[in-house]
């Protein structure tokens, strides 16, 4: 059985993922003895960050951020009930919809409030997940995403063609295992 496919833990039925999350070697051992600090922000919200099954983007990801420094990759087992997953990773599901009813709420609030909507424009996205997951209950959130490469940063290059998967753990209690590879 795969990490993906479903498990049952005390009787109940979970959903399992594999997550790979690059930091420097310093914080990876950390981590490792200890758990996650979540941080503060994040385009999908506060939360623990991780590649979805994809051990080259964590890598790529810590050496990006960690210039300089020596880089180690966490395997982590993600375990929790299903219903607790905030899934954004299709535009027609009922998450998908929920996210984009939730933003235009907050939207039409923060235009009666007069609020700068550009100066807020950057972290919008993950307030209204962060909103989302506190009033559902929701611990783990997957989103496509495109994680920039080498090429595109040295020539200021995108694309809006995803090459990956993230997830964010809203609680670093349903990590069930961490190891250093």
């Amino acid at each position: 059985m795969s990490i993906t496919d479903k498990a049952y833990i005390w009787g109940e039925e979970m959903r399992g993922f594999l997550g790979f999350h690059g930091t420097n070697s310093k914080e990876a051992r950390i981590i490792e003895r200890t758990n996650f600090i979540l941080s503060k922000s994040g385009w999908l919200g506060r939360g623990a960050y991780f590649f979805e099954n994809n051990y080259v983007l964590a890598r790529d990801w810590a050496t990006f951020r960690q210039r300089g420094q020596t880089v180690s990759v966490l395997e982590c087992n993600i375990q929790l009930d299903p219903a607790r997953i905030f899934d954004i990773s299709h535009p027609e599901n009922e998450d998908t919809i929920e996210f984009h009813e939730t933003r235009e709420e907050l939207i039409k609030i923060m235009i009666e409030n007069q609020l700068d909507l550009h100066e807020e424009k950057k972290s919008l996205d993950a307030k209204v997940i962060d909103l989302i997951c506190k009033n559902k209950g929701k611990l783990l959130v997957r989103a496509f995403t495109y994680t920039y490469q080498p090429l595109d940063r040295s020539y200021n290059l995108g694309t809006r063609i995803n090459n990956g998967i993230e997830l964010c753990v809203k609680n670093p209690g349903i990590i069930r295992n961490k190891k250093i590879i």
